[in-house]
């Protein structure tokens, strides 16, 4: 059996309503899951995989990042033309290329963005899953002026399912552009909590329709707790978009 000495990284795409979240969990096919299941095919011996970050169940990537060890059995570009035929569709890996062995996808990263999409009264079933539907226009002015508030390093644990208080981060920059019918919410930052950016559109929308204002957005940075932000957007809407690495 021949070593697994080269460290390769993948740059990859998933439609996340295909998988049940990124991480493995049993009985559900998983991005990671089905990932190493091809490689330990391909390979003939455990291989496990480390990703820029996890994705929960429904949630897309456009820009995931995956680092592992294998041989040299196979080219990287043959080993890209068999991964994508497994995974049927349900992923697209556009590149594959070999890094320094001290590179790590998730610890090495720096920054990473999402991109959250809100479509107004989209009546085509095909997009259903692919954004947040909503049947009334958001205000903007009021949500750009929300915006600045979020920015910059605080303790998000208010905009988390996280169980336990580690919240702070630092969220450097949120853009907000709207194209016909649909809204892009772009979020910036140094990493996130467990359900953070869904959160933080969650509540972006709740001052959208003034069920927030600003001061209450404001208090919810000031006095952290567990999910206090309530709204979560839905997954569908959300994709990873990119990460940042050195």
């Amino acid at each position: 059996m021949a070593k697994l000495h080269k460290n390769v990284l993948i740059n990859i795409s998933y439609h996340g309503t295909k998988f049940h979240g990124y991480a493995i969990q049993n009985d559900y096919d998983t991005v990671q899951s089905k990932l190493q299941d091809a490689l330990e095919w391909i390979y003939e011996t455990k291989i496990h995989v480390n990703a820029s970050g996890r994705t929960d169940k429904g949630v897309h990537a456009i820009n995931q990042y995956i680092s592992f060890y294998i041989d040299d059995r196979i080219s990287l570009e043959k080993l890209r033309e068999i991964l994508n035929r497994y995974g049927q569709n349900k992923w697209y890996i556009k590149w594959i290329k070999e890094v320094d062995r001290s590179f790590h996808a998730r610890f090495s990263a720096k920054s990473k963005t999402y991109l959250y999409l809100i479509d107004y009264c989209a009546n085509n079933p095909l997009f259903f899953d692919h954004a947040w539907i909503v049947n009334f226009k958001l205000d903007f002015d009021l949500i750009k002026k929300a915006i600045p508030i979020l920015e910059g390093t605080h303790n998000f644990w208010s905009f988390s399912t996280a169980d336990k208080d580690k919240g702070v981060r630092t969220v450097h920059k949120i853009d907000l552009k709207q194209e016909d019918n649909k809204v892009y919410i772009y979020v910036t930052g140094d990493g996130f909590l467990r359900s953070m950016v869904r959160m933080i559109v969650g509540a972006l929308y709740n001052i959208g329709i003034k069920k927030y204002d600003l001061n209450h957005l404001k208090w919810l940075l000031d006095n952290p707790k567990k999910g206090k932000a309530i709204t979560k957007a839905p997954a569908s809407g959300l994709y990873l978009y990119d990460v940042y690495y050195e």
